[in-house]
C-alpha cells in the first residue's frame, strides 16, 4: 500500500513539475514582456489618421459623368465608384476588427497571448483544463484551489448559452452541445490563455468571434481530432494563419482508444491506450505535409497527444511521455523560454505589418480590398479615358469634313445672291450665320448621341470676328475717243474740188501761153488733177487741225469669283477652328474632369502608401 501511494505521489509529483516548470517561465517572462509593444500606439495613431483622409478622398470618388449613362465611359465610372465604396466599407471593417482585437490585447500586454483555434469537439475545452488542472474536467474540489483567474471576453449564440457564459467560471465547460458559446479564457502569470468558439460553428456569430480573435495571438494553437487530422478545412485555415506570420502549434488530440481487459477477478474493465506510435507519427507527418503542399514555407511545430491517457493513467512520467503530453509541455516551454520575448515583441508589429500589407495589397491573397486593387481600377480607367479621346478626335474629324463640304456650296449660293448689288456687309452676316448654323448642326450630330446636356457646358461657337472676305468690286475697261479723222476727210474733200477747178484753169492758161504745144485742154486736165491733189493734201491738214481727242470708261465683268475663293478659304478655316474649339470644349467637359479626379486620386494614395510604408510598417 505504501508503494502504491509513493508511485501515485511520483506521478504526480511529475505532472507538477512539468506544469510548474512551464510556468516558471512565464513568470520570468511576464517582466520582459512590460515594454514590449511601446511604438504600436504611436504608429497605430499615424495609421488612424491617414485612414481618416484617405476615406475622405475614396468617398468623393472620381464625380460625376455629363456623358449618357449607356455611354461606356459613364457606364465604367459609376461602377468604379461602387468599387471604392466597397473597398471603403472593407477597410472601415479591417480597421474596426483591427481596434478591437488590438483593444483586445491591451489587457495581455506583459503575458504571452495563446489562442485555442480550432472546429467544435476537437478537443479544446478539455485541453484549457488539463493545462490549469491537470485534468480535463475538474471537480469542484480540484477548482477551488487554482490559482489561475478565469474571464469570459464576448458571448454569441442563443440567450441560454449567453446566460450561462456569463456566470463567473473557474474552468471551460466540457460536453455542452456548444462547448464554447464564448471567447473565455484563464490568466496565469506571463500566459493568458483564451478558448474560442469553434471555426465554422453552429453558430455563425461564433466563428466569425473566433476568426476576428485569432488576430491578436503571440501562439495559436490548433487542436485536430485524431479521427480525422489535417481536413481540407483545417489546412486552409493553418495555411492562412502561417500566412498571416503567426507561430502556429498543431495538436492531434485523443490519440488513445478503448481497449477491454480482464481483472484476475473476472471483471471487464475498459482501459484507455494509446494508438500505435507509428500511426501517430504518420498522422503528424500528413498533416505538415498536407500543410507544405499549399505553400507554406514557415516551419510547423506538431504533437499528438491524450490527456485522457495521462490523467486516466495518474499521470506518471511514464503516462506523460506515452501520451504525448510531456512532448506538448516542453515544445510550450521551448516557445515560451526561447523565444517567447521575441513573438511578444514581434506579434504586434507583426499583426501591424500584416494590416498594412493587406491595405497596399502586397499581401491580400485572395482578397481585393487594398491600394493596389485602386491603382488597378484607376489603370483600367485610364484606358477608358483614352477611348474616349479617340473617339471625341474621330468625331471632330467627321465634323470637320462635314462642315469643309459645306462651306463652298453655301458660299457659292450667297455670292449669286449678294454680289449683284455689291452688299459686301449682307454677304459676310449672311456666310457668317450659316457657318454658324453649318458648325452647330454637324458638331450636335456627332455629340448629342454623347452627352446627357449640351446647353451649359458646351457654348455656341461665336464667328464674329471670322477673318475679312475679298471686297467686292466692278471691273472696267479705260477706251479711246477721237473726231480728227472725220474733219480731215471733209477737209481733204473740199481742198481737192477748188484745188482742182483752179488746177484746171491755171493749166490751160499754161497750156495756152506758157508751154504752146500741150494744148488748152491737155492742159486743163493736168492742171487739174494737180491741184486737185494739192487741195486735197491741203484741205486735210486743214480739217485735222480742227478736230480733238478723249476717252470713254465702259464695265467689263466683276471679281466675284476672288471674292467666292476668299470668302470659301476664310469661312472654311474659321470653320475648323470652331469645330476644334467645340471638341476641346467637349473634352474639357467629359474627359478633363475625370482626369482631374484620377490624378488626384492617384497622388493621395501615393501618400497614403508613403506613410504606411515609411511610418507604420515596422522594417525591423
Amino acid at each position: 500500500m505504501g508503494d502504491d501511494l509513493s508511485g501515485q505521489q511520483a506521478a504526480f509529483q511529475g505532472a507538477q513539475d512539468l506544469r510548474t516548470g512551464f510556468y516558471a517561465v512565464m513568470t520570468e517572462l511576464q517582466a520582459e514582456l512590460a515594454t514590449a509593444s511601446e511604438d504600436i500606439a504611436v504608429r497605430e495613431a499615424v495609421l488612424k489618421s491617414a485612414m481618416s483622409d484617405m476615406k475622405a478622398t475614396l468617398q468623393g470618388g472620381i464625380g460625376a459623368s455629363v456623358l449618357r449613362a449607356e455611354h461606356p465611359l459613364a457606364r465604367h465610372m459609376i461602377g468604379f465608384n461602387a468599387e471604392l465604396a466597397q473597398l471603403l466599407q472593407g477597410w472601415l471593417d479591417r480597421v474596426a476588427k483591427h481596434d478591437r482585437t488590438m483593444a483586445f490585447r491591451s489587457g495581455f500586454t506583459d503575458s504571452l497571448v495563446v489562442f485555442v483555434l480550432g472546429k467544435v469537439k476537437a478537443g479544446k475545452s478539455s485541453l484549457g483544463n488539463y493545462m490549469v488542472y491537470g485534468n480535463s474536467n475538474p471537480d469542484a474540489a480540484a477548482r477551488a484551489s487554482s490559482r489561475a483567474r478565469f474571464f469570459t471576453a464576448a458571448t454569441a449564440g442563443d440567450q441560454q448559452d449567453q446566460a450561462n457564459s456569463a456566470q463567473p467560471v473557474d474552468w471551460f465547460r466540457v460536453g455542452v452541445r456548444e462547448t464554447t458559446s464564448a471567447t473565455q479564457g484563464f490568466h496565469l502569470p506571463g500566459l493568458t490563455w483564451i478558448d474560442s468558439p469553434g471555426l465554422h460553428s453552429t453558430t455563425w456569430e461564433n466563428g466569425l468571434l473566433a476568426a476576428d480573435y485569432a488576430d491578436v495571438a503571440d501562439l495559436v494553437i490548433y487542436p485536430m481530432h485524431t479521427g480525422n487530422p489535417g481536413r481540407t478545412g483545417d489546412v486552409a485555415e493553418i495555411r492562412g494563419l502561417l500566412r498571416a506570420r503567426k507561430r502556429v502549434l498543431v495538436v492531434i488530440t485523443q490519440c488513445d482508444r478503448p481497449e477491454e481487459d480482464e481483472e484476475p477477478d473476472g471483471t471487464i474493465v475498459q482501459r484507455w491506450v494509446m494508438k500505435d506510435s507509428a500511426a501517430r507519427q504518420g498522422q503528424i507527418d500528413y498533416v505538415r505535409h498536407a500543410v507544405a503542399e499549399g505553400g507554406a514555407s514557415i516551419p510547423l511545430d506538431v504533437v499528438s497527444l491524450s490527456v485522457r491517457h495521462a490523467e486516466t493513467h495518474g499521470n506518471d512520467p511514464a503516462a506523460l511521455e506515452r501520451s504525448g503530453v510531456a512532448d506538448f509541455f516542453r515544445a510550450l516551454t521551448k516557445i515560451a523560454h526561447s523565444e517567447g520575448v521575441r513573438h511578444k515583441q514581434e506579434a504586434p508589429s507583426r499583426n501591424l505589418n500584416h494590416f498594412v500589407g493587406l491595405l497596399l495589397g502586397d499581401d491580400t491573397g485572395p482578397e481585393a480590398f487594398s491600394v493596389q486593387a485602386i491603382r488597378n481600377g484607376l489603370v483600367r480607367l485610364d484606358r477608358r479615358l483614352a477611348d474616349v479621346t479617340k473617339e471625341l478626335d474621330r468625331g471632330a474629324e467627321r465634323a470637320t469634313a462635314a462642315v469643309l463640304r459645306r462651306i463652298g456650296p453655301m458660299v457659292a449660293e450667297k455670292i449669286a445672291r449678294y454680289a449683284d448689288n455689291q452688299d459686301q456687309d449682307g454677304f459676310e452676316q449672311a456666310c457668317t450665320t450659316a457657318l454658324r448654323h453649318i458648325v452647330a448642326e454637324e458638331t450636335g450630330t456627332t455629340v448629342l448621341p454623347l452627352l446627357a446636356q449640351t446647353g451649359a457646358i458646351l457654348p455656341a461657337n461665336d464667328f464674329a470676328r471670322t477673318a475679312a472676305f475679298a471686297s467686292m468690286k466692278i471691273e472696267t475697261v479705260r477706251i479711246p475717243r477721237s473726231n480728227r479723222g472725220v474733219r480731215g476727210a471733209v477737209g481733204s474733200a473740199g481742198g481737192g474740188a477748188a484745188g482742182a477747178w483752179v488746177g484746171a484753169e491755171g493749166g490751160a492758161l499754161l497750156g495756152t501761153a506758157i508751154l504752146p504745144g500741150i494744148g488748152t485742154t491737155v492742159g486743163f486736165m493736168v492742171g487739174g488733177a494737180l491741184g486737185a491733189l494739192l487741195g486735197g493734201i491741203g484741205g486735210n491738214a486743214a480739217g485735222r487741225a480742227t478736230g480733238s481727242d478723249w476717252h470713254e470708261t465702259m464695265q467689263s465683268g466683276d471679281n466675284r469669283a476672288e471674292v467666292e475663293a476668299s470668302a470659301t478659304e476664310a469661312l472654311q478655316k474659321a470653320g475648323s477652328a470652331g469645330v476644334a474649339a467645340f471638341f476641346e470644349n467637349l473634352h474639357a467637359a467629359t474627359v478633363a474632369p475625370v482626369a482631374r479626379d484620377a490624378d488626384r486620386l492617384t497622388a493621395k494614395l501615393d501618400e497614403f502608401s508613403h506613410i504606411l510604408a515609411t511610418k507604420v510598417r515596422s522594417h525591423g
